[in-house]
């Protein structure tokens, strides 16, 4: 049923692209945002104090209110839509049914995470589509961001599974102000959808300057304690 009213709704509205939303602002400089398809990667590169919210606390299947607020370790953002018109945030269980994602009750807007604590400098995740059914469905979705310098970053993908993961990580001079998944299958939308986010900080260079440092110290008192023994 919850499928069947996502449909009806979704014919009341004009779609409100990614692209319009983020043509606004300049794109930023080539090299300052680092992509990531590989989980143990990103998480290599940014700070061990990071946050993941998995959104197993909302409703589904069923209307989660919007905005949203969510937050831990630390950190903290909000959850949100580019449509206007109201409670527009859904929820919903994956197949096996242990698993809940967040996405929206009308396919042609954006997922919308904004409102990010201080100093965010990596975002990742796993973003795919779903279909009326609230199943994955292998369509290409368009993730943006909008940095506080006013640049943004886009970039197209078609994520294999709901697991597929794609992290961005920029850099530190700037923090992060949105995150926006959009679908790219007009006029035919699917509904985008996330799961398992997680922002973080990218280390300062100083900081791996100084783990260098201690590095080639802790190797250098173990030759001279080797060379008293």
């Amino acid at each position: 049923m919850h499928s069947l009213i996502r449909i009806m709704k979704s014919a009341l509205h004009y779609p409100l692209s990614l692209a319009c939303l983020l043509a606004l602002f300049p794109a930023v400089a080539l090299g300052q945002v680092n992509t990531f398809t590989n989980s143990a990667d990103f998480f290599g590169a940014i700070s061990a104090s990071n946050y993941t919210e998995t959104f197993n606390s909302i409703p589904a299947p069923g209307l989660v209110a919007t905005p949203t607020n969510f937050s831990g370790n630390g950190f903290s953002f909000t959850a949100t839509t580019t449509n206007t018109g109201g409670n527009a945030l859904y929820g919903l269980t994956n197949a096996g049914g242990d698993d809940r994602w967040i996405t929206l009750f009308f396919p042609q807007y954006g997922l919308v995470f904004t409102n990010f604590s201080l100093n965010v400098s990596a975002i990742g995740g796993n973003f795919f589509a779903t279909d009326d059914s609230g199943d994955y469905t292998n369509t290409a979705i368009s993730v943006g961001i909008l940095l506080s310098d006013s640049t943004t970053f886009t970039t197209n993908y078609t994520p294999s599974s709901p697991a597929s993961f794609l992290g961005l990580t920029f850099s530190t001079n700037v923090s992060l102000s949105a995150l926006v998944i959009s679908n790219l299958n007009d006029p035919n939308p699917q509904f985008p959808t996330a799961d398992n986010l997680t922002v973080g900080v990218v280390p300062e260079p100083s900081t791996y300057a100084l783990l260098g440092l201690a590095a080639v110290g802790l190797a250098g008192y173990v030759i001279r304690r080797r060379r008293q023994a």
